[in-house]
């Protein structure tokens, strides 16, 4: 009887001992698995970071472009006030030289109704000429004026 009781004994420690090495296998797979989950996590958290970070420059970028547009751009209000000023001030030079234009015809027309007939077609042009140019001066200032507001 002592012999089965030994190898009893003996049949439950080899049981026993192949359980343990059992749960030690398993206890070490376990720490392998989570260690190489561990450094996956690493390795995420780090692309993760890399993506936020390229995102964020992206971003300010983005909106560096934004303001230096807003910046620079003329405000609607300011664009009709200065365009305004600028159709007023045009048709006004505009009335202006049609008055200019009226004068010189009627003068035109006073010196062809003229019977002396003293005063040639150049005579009449150099006579003319200074209100020729400074009529041709006031629509260029007004063009150059309105292109230039319009370029602000």
């Amino acid at each position: 009887m002592a012999d089965e009781v030994t190898h009893l004994k003996e049949l439950l420690l080899s049981i026993l001992d192949e359980r343990d090495r059992r749960y030690e296998e398993r206890h070490s797979s376990t720490q392998e698995a989570l260690a190489s989950a561990f450094k996956s996590a690493e390795k995420a958290g780090d692309k993760t970071e890399a993506a936020l970070s390229e995102y964020k420059a992206a971003s300010n970028e983005w909106r560096g472009t934004l303001n230096d547009i807003v910046s620079k751009t003329l405000p609607r209000a300011d664009y009709e006030r200065e365009h305004k000023h600028l159709e007023e001030r045009l048709a006004t030079e505009i009335k202006r030289l049609d008055q200019n234009n009226a004068t010189l015809a009627a003068s035109i027309t006073k010196l062809d109704g003229e019977k002396t007939g003293r005063l040639s077609t150049q005579e009449l042009f150099l006579k003319n000429l200074p209100a020729l140019i400074v009529s041709l001066i006031v629509i260029i200032s007004a063009i150059v004026g309105l292109a230039y507001a319009i370029r602000k």
